[in-house]
């Protein structure tokens, strides 16, 4: 039986379809099975996305053009256009066609309106697309060619990070959507997302501009215990953050690996919420 960690982790990767499953062996490690579905060549994980795009669009270029670059990093409109070499007003309407189908997303800092602001960059937000273009679609042709080092190498590096950067913070996100929708956060939160801002950037927030009310929260997903040093950055980008909002703030942290005894005493001390894996997923348990 997989671990809850495991469990993130293959949604990560196949985001959530149940068919995609097949490609974990039994009684073999997570990332053999995943190695052994990149070099069979038939697999979902290296047929599966090229054959989505074509049967749902008719212009494969430019669409594909907008993957491949949202696969590498998150852009605003223009930067986007200008990497693509497209229009940005031309390149909108293809835009729009992803976010209908919920294959990208237009994102803004948590403290704005979407529909107002004008820092909203883009994102592929179906999550077996976005590791499809991260970890497989820059190395296609070196797994046509049976040449495996290169996208092995890539995804042993960087797998940890991306699970913890794309997949654990929407999770934490979705915990907190849920659990101010049940009442159990000191106050409902309007919206809930990221923060980012020339000086800082917080994985989790939520915000309540009516109450005055933030969340603001810490994402680790290493196989360290959080230590003291990344309670005291977040309290630091909270100060910052302070300036600009004269509001009531609770700072929340979320691991996979629990918390070194400094942090459990020195959070109990200042009412600072502390969530492991259990924790965040106790109404599934």
């Amino acid at each position: 039986m997989l671990s809850i960690a495991q469990l993130i982790e293959v949604y990560g990767i196949t985001g959530g379809v149940p068919k995609y499953f097949e490609f974990i062996k039994k009684n073999q490690l997570l990332f053999t099975s995943l190695e052994e579905a990149i070099k069979n060549k038939t697999t979902f994980l290296t047929t599966e996305a090229q054959f989505l795009l074509h049967e749902e669009f008719r212009e494969t270029k430019i669409f594909l053009g907008i993957l491949r670059a949202l696969g590498n990093k998150n852009y605003p409109l223009n930067d986007l256009a200008h990497y693509i070499g497209v229009d940005s007003k031309a390149l909108t309407k293809y835009l729009d066609q992803l976010i209908n189908l919920k294959i990208i997303a237009r994102i803004v800092p948590a403290d704005m309106n979407p529909n107002q602001s004008r820092k909203g960059i883009y994102e592929i937000n179906d999550l077996f697309l976005r590791f499809y273009f991260y970890f497989i679609e820059p190395f296609r042709q070196d797994i046509e060619n049976s040449l495996y080092k290169r996208v092995i190498d890539h995804l042993k590096k960087n797998f940890e990070s991306y699970i913890g950067r794309v997949v654990f913070e929407k999770l934490c996100n979705e915990w907190l959507y849920r659990e101010g929708s049940e009442g159990r956060l000191p106050f409902l939160p309007k919206r809930v997302g990221k923060y980012w801002d020339k000086k800082s950037q917080i994985d989790v927030m939520a915000v309540n501009h009516t109450d005055k009310m933030m969340i603001l929260g810490e994402c680790k997903w290493t196989q360290e215990k959080i230590d003291l040093q990344v309670v005291k950055q977040l309290e630091a980008k909270a100060k910052l953050l302070s300036f600009k909002y004269d509001y009531h703030y609770q700072l929340f942290l979320f691991s996979k690996s629990g918390f070194q005894a400094s942090v459990i005493r020195y959070a109990e001390q200042r009412n600072y919420r502390r969530i492991n894996l259990e924790a965040l997923f106790i109404d599934f348990l």
